[in-house]
């Protein structure tokens, strides 16, 4: 059995534009990837969390649509964070995914501080 890794957010710290962060949104969201029912896999999906001085909330979503975009029905799947605890969180923190999900993206809220050093999708 082969695994598969994606990478859902990549390195990201707070201030400095990379991918789909601007720079200075407190809230934004990624691009979707595919995830394991895109291929019809039916296995447990895990993600991972690496953060340093993290302040603020990550929703992983999810996807039944085949060819999603901003308007697809996206379900939020699992949280990491807090909108509401301003205390910085440095931490590697895997999740178990429950559902067969075509696509997966992140949205990320209140980001305040620190680093995403990457979301990992693993299948």
């Amino acid at each position: 059995m082969s695994l598969s890794s994606f990478i859902i957010v990549p390195k990201t710290v707070y201030g400095e534009p990379s991918g789909e962060y601007d720079g200075s949104s407190l809230d934004w969201h990624t691009l979707p990837i595919k995830a394991s029912d895109y291929y019809r896999y039916t296995g447990i999906e895990t993600v991972y969390f690496n953060v340093v001085d993290f302040t603020g909330l990550i929703t992983i979503q999810g996807t039944h649509d085949q060819n999603p975009d901003y308007n697809s029905p996206w379900v939020n799947i699992i949280e990491y964070g807090d909108l509401n605890d301003p205390t910085p969180v440095t931490d590697y923190h895997p999740v178990t995914l429950f559902g067969n999900w075509a696509w997966v993206r992140a949205q990320v809220q209140n980001f305040e501080s620190g680093e995403i050093k990457a979301v990992t999708l693993v299948y």
